[in-house]
């Protein structure tokens, strides 16, 4: 009959230990956002909460260990009456521990929200591409590691009015 001997039982606790520390670690370095409807901030389904139902979009961090500890901040990137603007952006905080609302602050025009957040000295962005009256659309958010770049939101406010233009000229 095999016993397994003491030095074994150290050993395989060991193997274990570093093997779920190494996953704590790649998952506590990997630090994003993510974006939604103004809904996804509800902390119930359903929910008639003021804030939520003017909120333009959601963003929640994730892989932060303290979520309330992230800082967050957002600008509008758009062209109103043919000239390029920025605005800043309302960012309301929610009852869901760091989840925010980001406010309508911009006129009608063409806009793009600039989203960054930081944790723990990483820091993480999203350019979110809103619809047509400034709603919200799934399909127009694009993520970026780090913080977006002067040049990633002139690239996508270029896409998103050569689009418009070919739409319009249909």
């Amino acid at each position: 009959m095999y016993r397994p001997t003491p030095s074994l039982h150290v050993t395989l606790f060991l193997a274990a230990a570093v093997v779920l520390a190494g996953g704590r670690t790649v998952a506590a370095q990997h630090f994003s956002l993510q974006v939604g409807p103004p809904s996804a901030a509800s902390p119930q389904p359903g929910s008639t909460e003021r804030k939520v139902l003017s909120g333009v979009l959601a963003v929640r961090p994730i892989g932060c260990p303290d979520a309330a500890s992230v800082t967050m901040s957002a600008t509008a990137e758009g062209i109103d009456a043919g000239m390029r603007k920025t605005l800043p952006v309302a960012l309301s905080v929610t009852s869901t521990p760091g989840v925010r609302l980001a406010l309508r602050s911009w006129t009608d025009g063409i806009w793009i929200v600039r989203l960054v957040g930081h944790c723990a000295g990483r820091t993480a962005g999203a350019l979110v591409t809103l619809a047509p009256g400034g709603a919200f659309r799934r399909d127009g958010v694009e993520y970026v590691a780090g913080e977006p770049t002067r040049e990633q939101v002139d690239r996508s406010l270029q896409e998103l009015t050569t689009g418009l233009s070919a739409v319009a000229a249909r």
